[in-house]
């Protein structure tokens, strides 16, 4: 596909020093991304998950006349809405070092954006009709002993004899992959606070907490489940559904949705000491206590390897998926040092060989 999309951004930041001991950092960004396009206009999607058909543009209309899973929209603008356009992220820091500076404090907090971008929107051509026509199909068979049904023989022509079939009206389950086209901007807050201590010729020890709250976070699910008893009554909960219930979309088979209605959370405790450099050695170690917990750590399995799968029925319960992140580490420290050699007074051949070590 020939996909195309841009991307435009500006910010503002600088730094005030409003006492000898007390430093601001304040910044405003901003950044929008236009609606997906694709260059012959293939692009569909659903207005609602209820809907019967999918949506085309205008452009592409008079190809697919016939098609009797689409119909017309004006423009792609008018089902794809664009959500960034307010995509307005304020940064703010300060530092405060009172007295005779061996004591400061650090912070600041900031709003960033995830945009949906083409990564996003690629893994729903792969499943788009009527541009794409996917279907499973089920040998049949009165078993219920998957050996005892009937192999289904991938004999001469036989693709087009089933693509015939499912072009029948009365045969609708083509699969579907499509991003929700009303969706908010993705965007995380994050805030930090920190302090330092320095003692002795070269030491300093710190303490500090880090947090963040995302919203609206991209998510691929599995919305086209059977339909429970009491739909659409009770959205979330134990559900029940009855024998040979009917799927919620019956005019399709499975659907991977992408929606922005996944949430995460992440705070963190973070301890260090460091020896700055002092006769050539220089040390540091830090320690870190945290706990990241969010509704699936990535937009599609293929895109982010992640242990915990990021597709789930859980579309209508996302409260149940909530857990801990697949990147979540409880402790973590790290140590490192750097020494210089006593070389630097050499010189000649000595010095040429022996000088400049790390």
């Amino acid at each position: 596909r020939n996909l195309r999309q841009m991307l435009f951004g500006a910010y503002f930041q600088d730094n005030w020093q409003l006492a000898d001991s007390l430093t601001l950092n304040l910044g405003l960004r901003y950044e929008f991304v236009t609606v997906p396009d694709e260059d012959d206009h293939l692009i569909s999607t659903l207005d609602s998950l209820f809907d019967p058909f999918v949506s085309v543009t205008k452009q592409v209309a008079a190809q697919y006349k016939n098609e009797p899973r689409a119909f017309v929209k004006s423009d792609i603008q008018e089902f794809f809405r664009n959500p960034t356009l307010k995509s307005f992220s304020p940064r703010f820091g300060f530092a405060w070092a009172p007295g005779n500076k061996t004591f400061s404090v650090r912070g600041g907090y900031g709003i960033f954006f995830d945009y949906p971008v083409l990564y996003q929107l690629r893994t729903s051509l792969q499943e788009l009709p009527p541009f794409v026509e996917t279907a499973r199909l089920r040998a049949t068979g009165n078993g219920a002993i998957p050996a005892s049904r009937l192999p289904l023989v991938m004999g001469p022509n036989i693709v087009n004899q089933y693509l015939d079939l499912i072009n029948s009206p009365t045969f609708s389950t083509f699969n579907l992959r499509y991003m929700e086209p009303n969706q908010s901007n993705a965007y995380i807050h994050r805030w930090s606070l920190t302090l330092q201590k320095s003692f002795g010729t070269d030491w300093v020890a710190s303490a500090g907490y880090t947090g963040s709250r995302g919203l609206h976070l991209l998510h691929q699910s599995l919305p086209n489940v059977r339909l429970w008893d009491g739909f659409p009554n009770q959205p979330t909960g134990r559900k029940h559904c009855s024998a040979n219930a009917p799927l919620i979309n019956p005019n399709f088979g499975e659907m991977r949705t992408q929606s922005s209605n996944a949430n995460s959370y992440f705070h963190g405790l973070a301890v260090g000491l460091q020896k700055r450099m002092t006769k050539g050695l220089q040390v540091q170690l830090a320690y870190n206590y945290s706990k990241a917990i969010d509704q699936g750590s990535g937009v599609t399995s293929g895109g982010d390897e992640f242990a915990q799968g990021q597709r789930g029925i859980y579309y209508w319960d996302m409260n149940e998926k909530r857990g801990l992140a697949s990147f979540d580490i409880r402790n973590s420290m790290t140590a490192n040092f750097t020494f210089e050699p006593p070389t630097k007074g050499l010189t000649g051949v000595a010095g040429a060989i022996a000088g400049g070590w790390q």
